[in-house]
């Protein structure tokens, strides 16, 4: 088995594909605990009814990647790891079974493929980064493969997605500031956002005059 020179990072849990965003630029991490009173609160909070739950189970579904067959998927064994050395330059052979490697493990094993866009996507990324290959000779740097396959993959927004090498890493998150309202639930009704005040449902018609509620609203893990 030949180790692969681009290192695919997928740290994503199957609830967080949902949710899925960018990690807010002025946030922190702390390993500190969280005290047992924060955590009560949290939990007497969270009003989620059984019925918002099935509405999630049914959204959460049509987010899932219909295979047909696993033929193509590869065989655990051969899925590297790790690179048993550090190289500068590869052939473009060597290239471009490293692009088919990738996008291999992404359509069988990244939760988020169906969510940015299945076959249509990823497919017409991996033939940009193929065309773009095409164009070298025997031999190709590593931080040009690194490029070449990063510029093309701004579609994945999901900050727990990273490609990296020995001198290079890449996330393709866009920045953006993370406001939020603990005591609002916003769902989702098909396409119409919408939250409840006293049993009463009421739809969001626009923000600021504003109809693109897209644009506001984003879903987050709190």
């Amino acid at each position: 088995m030949r180790s692969k020179n681009i290192v695919l990072i997928i740290a994503i849990s199957i609830i967080s594909l949902l949710l899925t965003s960018c990690i807010p630029t002025n946030t922190f991490n702390t390993k500190e605990t969280i005290p047992l009173e924060i955590v009560q609160i949290i939990k007497n909070n969270r009003n989620i009814s059984k019925n918002n739950a099935s509405e999630k189970m049914k959204e959460f579904k049509t987010k899932l990647y219909k295979y047909e067959n696993f033929d193509d998927e590869l065989a655990p064994e051969n899925i590297a790891m790790k690179k048993d050395e550090i190289v500068s330059t590869i052939s473009l052979s060597e290239a471009i079974e490293d692009v088919e490697y990738m996008f291999n493990v992404l359509k069988y094993a990244y939760p988020g493929y169906e969510y940015f866009g299945g076959d249509k996507t990823f497919l017409s990324a991996k033939d940009k980064i193929l065309n773009n290959l095409s164009s070298f000779n025997e031999e190709i740097t590593l931080d040009t493969l690194f490029n070449t396959i990063t510029t093309n993959m701004d579609f994945i927004q999901d900050g727990h997605f990273y490609i990296y090498t020995d001198k290079n890493s890449y996330d393709p998150c866009k920045e953006y500031y993370y406001l939020n309202n603990e005591d609002m639930q916003i769902n989702k009704d098909g396409n119409r956002f919408y939250t409840i005040n006293g049993n009463e449902k009421y739809y969001i018609d626009s923000i600021n005059g504003d109809k693109n509620i897209d644009d506001y609203i984003k879903p987050a893990l709190s």
